[in-house]
């Protein structure tokens, strides 16, 4: 197995090493502060990160650590006080051992100390020696000791003067900090009263465009406004001119309008007209199919009106349901509504009869109309909302022959 004693590297301005020490493995990493280093058990690593556990001994270690090293697998971070060792490592889940050695302050009384207890041992040691050739030789060592001291003492001057000087350095740093934040500060304060004075600008630009634009928005609404009522009276005008019309009365459009819609501005053109038209269902599905959103209107010999209206389109099919949870009846002479209960059933499309609304039915109109009677043909079980008994539909006519079918075209604005 090779045997790796040393590993030896630099990144990011740390000279490293990592050596084996008796039995234990030793991280060393030195910069412009000092040397920090620290050893560690092979239990001690394991309890770091299990990744160290794959290995036998710390020479393994050293090993796998060097080809991490050599292929660049790592990184050396200084983190406040610790230097952290980060190795890329494939082994293992979290994909990262991190080896963190905290820094030792750098203390002159205790390296002094450290120095003059060292001078004392060899001094106490060379005492208590027997084994010195000469008086002589034992001189020349005392002398050599003498002078190692004198040179420590020395050594202790510079050390002192360099620490004051450190010291000396690190208060004109700390002041220089000092006054830089406070720069700083000042610098931040300014940028939020300029902040908070370009805000409010901004701010009495956001409100003076909002007016105007509500100024131009209640513009357009009364151009509007105007518009609508000048179709509206163009509208009632035709009403009033078309004498031959089932509905006489603005009131009575406006009901129906209601009805269908009460957010959308509404019109109508007229689609079929029985005494113009025929009373035939093939004329009325040739005038009439295909075309959403129509009002029926039926007007009886005794005066009553009565209709529907559908969203869904008629069609000359067989006979086809159709689904409408918009559709309703009414009867113009109370302007009741009758809302359709049964959706599926609102509407039916067939060839051989005109409109038709209502499972039963609640209103239709047959063949050659004109020449038939209509009688108590509104069911109990029906698809809208009509009380049967009392022929409320009709407004009380159980009997009643059709004078006039008109049927309209919804226009939305």
């Amino acid at each position: 197995m090779e045997c790796v004693k040393k590993i030896s590297f630099n990144k990011n301005n740390i000279y490293s090493e990592i050596y084996k020490e008796n039995d234990t493995l030793v991280f060393s990493f030195k910069n412009e502060l000092g040397e920090f280093k620290e050893q560690f058990t092979m239990t001690q690593l394991i309890k770091i990160n299990k990744w160290f556990s794959l290995f036998d001994s710390i020479n393994e270690v050293l090993i796998d650590i060097k080809n991490l090293i050599e292929s660049n697998e790592y990184e050396i971070i200084k983190e406040n006080e610790n230097f952290n060792l980060i190795l890329k490592v494939s082994k293992i889940e979290s994909k990262y051992v991190i080896i963190s050695i905290k820094e030792k302050k750098l203390n002159k009384d205790d390296l002094i100390n450290s120095l003059f207890v060292s001078i004392k041992e060899i001094k106490n040691k060379l005492d208590q020696t027997n084994t010195i050739n000469s008086t002589n030789d034992n001189n020349k060592i005392i002398e050599k000791i003498n002078d190692l001291e004198n040179g420590m003492k020395i050594l202790k001057t510079i050390i002192e003067n360099k620490f004051s000087e450190y010291e000396s350095r690190m208060d004109f740093m700390e002041e220089k900090f000092i006054k830089l934040k406070i720069s700083n500060e000042e610098k931040i304060e300014s940028f939020q009263k300029l902040y908070e004075k370009k805000l409010n600008n901004l701010e009495e630009i956001i409100k003076n465009q909002i007016e105007s634009q509500k100024k131009t928005v209640n513009k357009s609404k009364n151009l509007k406004n105007q518009k609508d009522l000048k179709i509206k009276n163009e509208l009632s005008i035709e009403i009033k001119l078309n004498n031959n019309s089932i509905i006489q009365s603005n009131e009575e459009w406006n009901f129906i309008y209601n009805n269908i819609s009460k957010e959308k501005k509404l019109s109508n053109q007229l689609l079929y007209k029985s005494k113009i038209d025929g009373d035939e269902c093939s004329i009325f599905h040739k005038k009439c199919d295909n075309i959403p959103n129509t009002v029926i209107l039926i007007k009886t010999k005794s005066g009553k009106k009565i209709g529907g209206f559908t969203s869904q389109i008629w069609e000359n099919s067989p006979y086809t349901w159709k689904y409408d949870d918009k559709s309703f009846l009414f009867c113009l002479n109370n302007f009741n509504v009758f809302k359709c209960v049964n959706y599926n059933r609102a509407i039916l499309s067939y060839s051989f009869l005109g409109p038709t609304f209502g499972y039963g039915y609640d209103l239709y109109v047959p063949e050659k109309f004109l020449k038939c009677s209509c009688k108590d043909f509104m069911q109990k079980n029906g698809s809208y909302f009509i009380k049967k008994e009392d022929y409320s539909l009709t407004n009380g006519e159980k009997n009643f022959e059709i004078e006039e079918v008109e049927v309209y075209k919804i226009i939305f604005l």
